[in-house]
């Protein structure tokens, strides 16, 4: 029914509307940063080591590696997407800078040291992961405090929670 639906997304408003510029900020910065996956993705392409095709690309379209990828992929890419929904149904962000912010972030690429090196590759996006969690966990605790409960408990804590483990990161590491 539209008009539930209207009167949800008018709930989600009201209840954003406690939410201090401060944790939107904190926020807008999380969701950059689960927006950010592709940029993430295509660099651990570049690790030496990887196994690769006849002709030496790196993209194995098989095992272990290419599973915990696309796992990893379609995790951050739900995170993603359920942070910009709520971001943009608040109706307090301005959702065309938020847009041409990612886009700049993607064109502009970034260089984390890792030198096409897998063990430092593997690491940083294990700590990656770890900070962008306790980031997510600890606005859902603030938006809580400020009176947003569902954006506490729907989306922030599923979030945060973490979907791939350090176990399922290393099951990887035995390749077929």
């Amino acid at each position: 029914d539209d008009e539930k639906a209207f009167e949800e997304i008018r709930t989600i408003q009201r209840r954003a509307r406690g939410l201090s510029p401060e944790l939107l900020m904190v926020l807008i910065g999380d969701t950059v940063t689960e927006e950010g996956l592709p940029l993430f993705t295509s660099r651990l392409f570049t690790l030496r080591g990887l196994p690769a095709n006849e002709s030496g690309d790196v993209h194995p379209h098989d095992g272990n590696l290419q599973r915990w990828f696309n796992g990893w992929t379609a995790e951050e890419h739900r995170h993603g997407e359920l942070l910009k929904m709520y971001l943009r149904m608040s109706g307090r962000v301005d959702m065309v800078g938020f847009e041409r912010t990612v886009q700049l972030f993607l064109e502009d690429g970034m260089d984390v040291g890792i030198d096409a090196d897998p063990y430092k590759g593997f690491v940083y996006t294990s700590f990656q992961e770890l900070a962008t969690q306790r980031s997510h966990l600890n606005v859902a605790k603030l938006a809580k405090r400020q009176g947003d409960p569902y954006l506490a408990e729907q989306a922030l804590l599923r979030v945060g929670r973490p979907a791939y483990d350090l176990g399922e990161v290393a099951e990887f590491t035995t390749l077929q």
